[in-house]
């Protein structure tokens, strides 16, 4: 259910970029970083690529509306420092000697998938 999720909320982007109408995100819980706070009934506006603003309450309606209201949203998480293209494994002595630079790029694609399903939107 979250892998979907994660893959709808993307392709809602992608698909904003395209439209010109504004996209409502209706969220019931939006994490607040800056206050350090969880709100509640929260509408996240998004034109084209940009969140433009969050209003209380849910608003906009039809197809601009993406009932997110069982869902928490919050902003994309960031991780400083990643290896995408390493993992351990039992065998990963072994993948040091026998991988070749195909290998390890599937293994990142891979990985980077996880790591965005994960939350985190920048590595």
């Amino acid at each position: 259910m979250k892998k979907n999720l994660f893959a709808l909320i993307g392709l809602l982007f992608v698909a904003a970029a395209a439209n010109a109408a504004p996209m409502h995100l209706q969220c019931g819980r939006l994490v607040d970083v800056r206050a350090l706070t969880v709100l509640t009934e929260r509408t996240i506006v998004v034109d084209g690529t940009k969140i433009v603003r969050v209003e209380a309450g849910y608003t906009g309606g039809g197809d601009s509306a993406i009932n997110l209201r069982g869902h928490t949203c919050l902003p994309g998480l960031i991780d400083l420092h990643v290896h995408l293209a390493l993992s351990i494994t039992p065998n990963t002595t072994v993948e040091n000697f026998t991988y070749n630079p195909p290998d390890y790029t599937v293994r990142a694609v891979a990985n980077a998938e996880i790591t965005l399903l994960a939350g985190f939107t920048s590595v």
